[in-house]
């Protein structure tokens, strides 16, 4: 991490998310940049508020995962501590209502993980000369892939909780009472990704375990 900003020199950039060896990594690629002063480390929202007590970024590269906060939500915390540092979702997922949303709360841009280091400082640069990347992402957004798991789903109200399409799709399964195995082949998925999605709806409708979620997901009518 570097101690000291200077936006005299280029831009000041804050990376946040939880995985460590990707922000190593990332650092290397953007310290290929002429344009980049500074590159700034958070692991979670309370590290980025440290750093951001000694220095203004002049762009924020944001995750939209994390153990215990929804990076929506820091999304808005940011606007809120520096609104003039536009922002680029940096993300592994490719969920289509992960980039509708992040686009409409303001991000300039979405990027997957898997981007090459040229993507993203390619996007970097356009974002920093006032550019959007949204016209590039308008097909992904706009153009979902249909799932018969989703008719089953009121989406609107899902949206609501910020309940994305991947998760409403294992909630549909959840509450045929498949298992974690079963879920994995139906929707081709990894253990460790379906654990991840139910966290996740865990959090979003404050339950604690498989009945609960499904419970209230009927009662809040996001099940059909």
């Amino acid at each position: 991490m570097n101690l000291k900003a200077d936006s005299e020199k280029g831009l000041n950039l804050l990376l946040i998310d939880d995985h460590q060896i990707y922000l190593d990594g990332l650092n290397i690629s953007l310290s290929l940049m002429d344009t980049v002063a500074s590159v700034f480390q958070a692991t979670c929202l309370e590290e980025a508020q440290v750093i951001l007590t000694s220095m203004t970024p002049d762009m924020i590269l944001l995750d939209l995962h994390f153990p215990q906060v929804d990076g929506f939500h820091i999304m808005s915390v940011l606007d809120e501590c520096c609104p003039s540092a536009p922002i680029i979702i940096l993300s592994g997922s490719n969920e289509p209502e992960d980039i509708r949303l992040a686009l409409s709360r303001g991000a300039k841009g979405f990027l997957s993980k898997s981007a090459s280091g040229l993507e993203i400082r390619d996007a970097i640069t356009k974002v920093a000369a006032g550019e959007s990347l949204q016209p590039v992402l308008s097909l992904a957004v706009d153009n979902p892939k249909p799932d018969d798991l989703l008719s089953r789903v009121r989406i609107s109200i899902a949206r609501q909780y910020r309940i994305t399409q991947r998760q409403a799709e294992v909630l549909v399964l959840l509450s045929e009472g498949l298992s974690n195995k079963h879920i994995c082949r139906r929707l081709d998925l990894t253990e460790a990704t379906v654990k991840f999605h139910l966290k996740a709806l865990f959090l979003a409708l404050d339950v604690h375990n498989r009945t609960e979620c499904v419970s209230v997901a009927r009662r809040l009518n996001v099940l059909l």
